[in-house]
Order: structure tokens, then sequence, then C-alpha cells
């Protein structure tokens, strides 16, 4: 199995190079890596995926602005290998990041993985280990929207999946990644890759930071469409309701 590795750009230029070449470095020779500039006004990226275009299989698209949706989307339409991962602009692939994927692919190919990964905050250079997920089924969505712990970077699923559901929602700029997640839940569960293969930075300027009121918002929409009145009342659920109390209110 190969891999797509789409990696959307929105004025990444400061960190771009340093991800690029983490997305070189674990890929394998037959993989590509779908690099797709969403608008972006700092410049530059596309000159640094020309220095780097002989050392794998590199596509650069360019768009107007329309969020980190349609810029993965994009990227979808435009894959030509088999499964799917998402680099973003600002996060690094650890060398591991598909060898155990790829391991397991070998003898059961239309899994969905998630693995654990670093949380570096990039304004004091703390670092933290983040156990991403443990075996997820279709039952256990409530557990998916209370957590809030899947590091979209961390995923990997066969692209006829995702398009299968339609893939991101363009109208969300926060949470378009977990609302994809939900639907794939429909129809697999998530299998845990238990080490840490990506590190991801938490800064100042990423959306959610910066656009808090739109992001709440868009998780009360996802609360809305996903859970049942049923996954209120079960008792196993009493802790991830208070996390989502906890989190709608403050």
């Amino acid at each position: 199995m190969h891999y797509s590795i789409i990696m959307p750009v929105y004025n990444g230029r400061d960190y771009f190079e340093e991800a690029l070449l983490s997305a070189i470095g674990a890929a394998g020779q037959y993989d590509e890596i779908i690099v797709v500039e969403d608008g972006s006004t700092d410049g530059g990226v596309e000159d640094i995926v020309k220095r780097h275009k002989s050392e794998i299989d590199i596509k650069y698209l360019s768009k107007e602005n329309g969020g980190v949706a349609t810029a993965l989307n994009l990227g979808i339409e435009n894959a030509t290998r088999e499964i799917f991962t998402w680099l973003s602009h600002d996060d690094i692939y650890l060398p591991n990041r598909l060898e155990a994927d790829r391991a397991l692919r070998a003898h059961s190919p239309d899994v969905v993985t998630v693995s654990d990964f670093y949380l570096l905050n990039n304004d004091t250079g703390f670092l933290s280990y983040i156990n991403s997920i443990v075996n997820l089924t279709s039952r256990q969505r409530f557990r998916l929207l209370s957590r809030r712990f899947l590091n979209g970077n961390c995923l990997s699923a066969p692209i006829a999946s995702l398009k299968y559901y339609g893939g991101f929602e363009k109208e969300l700029l926060h949470t378009q990644d977990y609302d994809l997640w939900l639907r794939l839940l429909q129809r697999q569960d998530f299998v845990a890759i238990p080490v840490p293969t990506v590190l991801s930075r938490q800064h100042g300027n990423q959306d959610t930071r910066t656009q808090p009121a739109i992001s709440k918002r868009e998780y009360k929409v996802l609360l809305k469409n996903y859970l049942s009145i049923s996954d209120f009342f079960d008792p196993r659920n009493t802790l991830d309701l208070i996390r989502i109390l906890k989190s709608l209110l403050f």
C-alpha cells in the first residue's frame, strides 16, 4: 500500500520546509506528497517545493483561500495513492510515521489507524506525550466528541473511504476533521498505534486559539448532529458527559 501525504498550507512559510522535510523522511519510495497552498500571501512555499522535488514525487497545487477543508479535499481529488495521511504545515512527522501503519495494512488494507503524538508548546518549549486514542468503535462516538483528543495528523485512512463519505465539510473551519472522523466511524472502527509518530505544535497563531467562539459554535453543531438522547443516559458516559459540559461552559 502507498500513501498520499496531503499538506495544506496557509501563510506557513516559516514552518513549512521543516514539515516538508519530515514528510520526505517518513515517506517510502513510492509514496507521494501533495502540497496545497490555500491562498497564502507570505510567498516562498512553491520555491521550497521546487528545491525538493528531486527527492520524492511532490505535487504543488495553488488555490484561492477557502479553508483547510477545501485544501484537503483538493489534495484528495488529486491523490494517486491508496492511503490518505495529513500533515499540517506547522507540524512534523517523526521518521516512524508510516512504518507501523504500513505493516498493519499488509494484513488489513482498509483499516483506519490513529497513533499517539508529542505536543510542543511553541511559546514555552514544554513537550508532552499525548495518548491520542484507544481502539474506538462506532458505539463510542461519545468518547470521541467529549475528549477531542484525535490529532488528524496521526490518522491514516483509505482515500476511497474518505470519498465515500464526501470528504471534509468546507463550511466547518475548525471541526472539519472531527465531522469526517464521526462519519467514518459509521463504517469502520479505528485501530490504535500506541507509539508517537507526530510532533504537533501549539502556538498563538492557530485558528482555534485566535477564533475560539467559532470553534465552540462548530463543536455544538457536532454534538447536535452526532449524539443521541440515549448517549446522555448511558451510565458509562458519565465522565465524558462532564467533559462535554465543561467544554461548553468555559
